[in-house]
């Protein structure tokens, strides 16, 4: 039987848990992508429609959907390796 927390809970547990570990999955290569494109986190919001949330994530390194990636490869006319890189020795 699994343990329900609150909503308003999950979020702080999640960061207990996950505090002092970094992600395997780095973000790094999308600013870079977006700098190089000349591509501001502000047109992501308002041309792209990308929200604020997700953003949040991908510059925390947080867990974000494959649909999303598909999405930023899409709007940046790129390839997955522009998006994230996977970090082996973390």
């Amino acid at each position: 039987m699994a343990i329900l927390f609150p909503r308003k809970w999950q979020y702080n547990i999640h960061r207990i848990i996950r505090k002092g570990k970094e992600s395997m999955i780095s973000y790094e290569p999308l600013w870079k992508t977006l700098k190089r494109k000349n591509v501001t986190t502000y047109k992501l919001i308002k041309d792209y429609n990308l929200s604020r949330g997700i953003l949040d994530k991908l510059k925390h390194n947080r867990n974000v959907n494959v649909d999303t990636i598909g999405r930023l490869c899409e709007m940046l006319d790129c390839n997955v390796e522009d998006v994230m890189e996977y970090r082996k020795d973390v």
